[in-house]
């Protein structure tokens, strides 16, 4: 019996992969993973490491997430800027928006092969007053759009139209993306990003030669899964140390590929997972030869509200109404009620489709009133009336509310 241990870290990795020649050591281009610029592959780790232990299964886009975010860290400023800078790893707002907007135009392309498209909105509460450089800086930058909602009179209808957008864009794999109750009249601003991929395999699997076999979690369980297997013509880029290997499978187009992270012993034994170990160990990469390959086809779903694991990993003021976002508006009444991302992923023989969503909701502070609770927790006097009359029937005082059946 085939013995594997098999673990799915980021098999969605994004990046471009220079042609090195078999043997050699992989030549980094400028745009490859692990250059500095990358912040996102860093954050990933990080949310990763967080969530790592809630699910046997996890998903996430840090492309996605840290994009929404960096929308977000444009508008704000103080300690709130500082807050979303350390947790991102973001450089400061200059560079960023450089970055984005020329890592962006990179990621738009359609052909037989690979669809790839990548969207920015700035939904806004049409009464409320927004600093007019705002949008059009995010527009500029990050190639987003800018639309004006009712959030106050149309409440739910906002929030259809948001996710009929984000469910198309995606190609239906992300649905029902902002819950009912996470948008209400105090909304004045949902930032959203959206990423669809869709490609071919460079090296298709035939499906006659997809079987029912063991998958073992870990020594004590296995499970079924339907493994695919291909023989193969060319070598692969391959990585193996005391504790992992790590081997690339591309897709048709050459600037995509996925990586698979497998350890030699159980999962946790990957954990904390460090980013600088695995850019390290990719950078060592290099071509071998191998007769065949074979991994399981999965599809996975996932949505994580991320309001709790961005304030534990430092995001703090933003969650509050002492946020700072002086860049968005010149009041200071907005601060973030809910960051939600939602992720999709299928791998299969033919290739992989992948989407994601991340919302940043921003809420204007509102004035609180105070409810009024009624509660008789004290001896009384009760009377039934009649009242067109104002006659009593009954008048009883109470003492000691006792009740037996």
């Amino acid at each position: 019996m085939k013995k594997i241990f098999y673990i799915l870290i980021f098999i969605f990795l994004l990046f471009s992969c220079a042609k090195a020649d078999s043997g050699k050591k992989i030549e980094k281009k400028e745009s490859d993973f692990g250059k500095g610029e990358n912040f996102y592959n860093f954050f990933g780790f990080d949310l990763l490491n967080r969530l790592f232990y809630e699910d046997e299964n996890v998903v996430i886009s840090p492309f996605s997430i840290s994009t929404a975010l960096a929308i977000t860290y444009e508008g704000a400023g103080g300690e709130t800027e500082k807050e979303i800078k350390r947790v991102f790893h973001f450089p400061d707002k200059e560079s960023l928006r450089k970055i984005y907007s020329n890592q962006i135009k990179n990621f738009d392309k359609e052909s037989k092969e690979i669809t790839i498209k990548i969207s920015n909105g700035l939904w806004m509460e049409k009464s409320y007053k927004f600093r007019k450089d705002y949008p059009e800086r995010i527009k500029e930058s990050y190639n987003s759009f800018a639309q004006k909602l009712d959030f106050i009179n149309e409440t739910e209808e906002s929030r259809l139209k948001i996710n009929k957008f984000i469910e198309e864009f995606t190609e239906e794999k992300i649905k029902d993306f902002i819950p009912k109750g996470m948008i209400d009249e105090s909304t004045a601003l949902v930032i959203t990003n959206a990423i669809y991929f869709n490609s071919l395999w460079e090296k298709q699997f035939e499906k006659k030669y997809t079987f029912e076999e063991d998958f073992f979690v870990n020594k004590n369980k296995k499970v079924k899964c339907k493994m695919m297997s291909t023989k193969l013509e060319k070598p692969l880029k391959y990585f193996e140390n005391e504790k992992f290997f790590i081997v690339e499978f591309p897709y048709a187009d050459s600037n995509f590929s996925a990586f698979f992270i497998v350890p030699k012993e159980e999962i946790k034994t990957l954990y904390p997972l460090k980013y600088s170990e695995i850019e390290n160990s990719i950078d060592s990469m290099r071509y071998e030869k191998f007769d065949r390959i074979s991994f399981p086809k999965f599809k996975l779903e996932k949505k994580y509200l991320l309001n709790e694991i961005l304030i534990k990993m430092g995001m703090k003021e933003s969650f509050t109404q002492n946020a700072d976002f002086s860049f968005i508006t010149d009041f200071s009444d907005l601060y973030i009620s809910n960051v939600i991302h939602q992720s999709f992923l299928k791998v299969d023989e033919e290739g992989s489709e992948a989407a994601a969503a991340t919302g940043v909701v921003i809420v204007k502070e509102t004035a609180v009133i105070p409810k009024r609770i009624l509660k008789i927790d004290k001896p009384f006097l009760f009377i039934i009336m009649e009242k067109q009359t104002g006659n009593m029937l009954f008048i009883a005082k109470v003492e000691n509310p006792q009740f037996e059946e």
